[in-house]
């Protein structure tokens, strides 16, 4: 006696005995999976170097090709050097600096790729694809001249500062990244959106005057 004559014996409905319809699974094309894996090589090639540097960090000896014990000494001499703690606070400061002017510049740099392009937009990109590939030793060379020449030869001493000059340096890449973000944003965004905001009294050019 089969399955199905014993349930029907025990007035379990026939459509309830069928046996479902075999699920086949869809294999994944070969490249899908080398992509996969490529992407995890690429993963550790990038964050490795970072994860050696963080332990290394607690290491007590001064070379770093041999870790000679555990230790904080790294770390403490952050707060009794004022040497290394007066160049991280100049760290801190050009960093928070330079976040908030590539945010600005390059959010109105990526609205105007996405909802103004034109026949500049191709050598636009090229110039922030520049910026983003060049070696940042290749760029502080470059940018040190011309910083020079706008401080000492033309007089703008706001140039001669030393937190300008690195906000500008650090901010070029930041400005690039945030560009591509934006454009890459409102380009896979409707118009209809930006006119359904701007019925509700969120026009282009800040809220409505009632």
């Amino acid at each position: 006696m089969t399955a199905i004559d014993g349930a029907q014996r025990l007035g379990v409905p026939e459509s309830h005995t069928e046996t479902a319809p075999p699920v086949h699974r869809v294999r994944k094309p070969l490249t899908d999976r080398l992509l996969k894996w490529w992407s995890i090589l690429v993963f550790i090639f990038l964050f490795t170097p970072i994860l050696v540097i963080v332990i290394y960090s607690f290491n007590t000896g001064r070379l770093l090709v041999a870790f000679d014990e555990f230790g904080l000494d790294s770390y403490a001499a952050l707060f009794q050097k004022h040497v290394l703690s007066d160049a991280v606070m100049v760290s801190l400061r050009v960093a928070l600096i330079a976040s908030i002017f590539a945010a600005a510049l390059g959010t109105f740099a990526g609205i105007a790729l996405a909802r103004r392009p034109g026949k500049w937009t191709l050598w636009f990109v090229a110039f922030l694809l520049l910026v983003a590939v060049t070696p940042d030793i290749v760029a502080a060379v470059a940018l040190l001249p011309w910083l020079v020449f706008l401080g000492q030869d033309l007089g703008l001493f706001v140039f001669n500062d030393g937190i300008v000059r690195l906000t500008v340096g650090s901010s070029l890449f930041s400005i690039a990244v945030v560009t591509y973000i934006v454009r890459a944003r409102l380009v896979g965004m409707p118009a209809n959106l930006e006119e359904a905001a701007a019925d509700l009294y969120s026009p282009p050019r800040g809220p409505s005057a009632r």
